[in-house]
């Protein structure tokens, strides 16, 4: 995943920007919400790379 993100967003602070890993934003708990709602396709590689495993 690190080798495509580079060449998608070069400017990237890396798999820690937000924009890849929003769960690495220090104010992602001034969102304003308890809850969000994530949906990702069942064979999209960022599926594992953010640990999403969860089916509801």
């Amino acid at each position: 995943m690190e080798s495509i993100w580079v060449h998608a967003y070069p400017n990237s602070r890396g798999m820690d920007d937000p924009l890849l890993n929003p769960a690495s934003d220090p104010n992602l708990s001034r969102l304003g919400c308890r809850k969000v709602l994530v949906y990702v396709a069942g064979n999209d590689i960022l599926r594992v790379e953010v640990g999403i495993t969860s089916k509801h």
